[in-house]
């Protein structure tokens, strides 16, 4: 276990000295990431192919991955795509500050990702197009991560969707399980 830390920490330093040292590169300025797409609503690429993922928010998937990669039905295909077109909206083809934390167990880049200082994981909570997922203050859990006020915030944001029934959270319990079914 220490030793995939140490091989983890290893490439995430590689990756990000080979993402953020490319200053010749015509689509990197003033330390900003152009995203060229966007996968789904919580998930992007960079002009360079580099594979980001937000920290700390979940949103409904498009493509069933249990599944071949068939697309999504119903009221969670929904929500995806509502999920998705706000996340292209907001960051596609623009220069977005990206934050990065680590990297995941499927190589993303788990960043925050933010455009004119709107932070896309709290914008999407807000407009109750995601959970809180993939994050945690407890320093032994995989998902830890160290700023307790981020991850507060983010509580404050969801729990005040949940409260107004914005989105996911104006749904009954049964379908937000068909949202969110894992």
């Amino acid at each position: 276990m220490k030793n995939k830390r140490i091989i983890n920490k290893a490439l995430i330093f590689v990756l990000l000295f080979f993402t953020f040292s490319i200053t010749s590169c015509k689509d990197y300025q003033n330390n900003k990431i152009y995203m060229s797409t966007i996968i789904d609503g919580d998930t992007f690429k960079d002009n360079l192919n580099n594979t980001y993922r937000l920290l700390g928010v979940d949103t409904p998937e498009s493509f069933d991955y249990s599944n071949n990669f068939e697309p999504t039905y119903g009221i969670q295909n929904y929500y995806a795509k509502q999920a998705t077109d706000l996340s292209k909206s907001l960051i596609h083809n623009k220069y977005v500050k990206v934050e990065p934390y680590k990297l995941d167990v499927y190589q993303r880049i788990v960043s925050k990702v933010s455009f004119n200082s709107i932070d896309l994981s709290k914008y999407l909570l807000k407009n109750g197009l995601a959970r809180i997922k993939y994050i945690s203050p407890n320093k032994k859990d995989y998902y830890y991560y160290p700023d307790l006020d981020y991850y507060n915030g983010l509580l404050g944001i969801e729990l005040h969707a949940k409260v107004n029934k914005v989105g996911i959270w104006g749904l009954s319990t049964i379908n937000q399980k068909m949202v969110f079914p894992k």
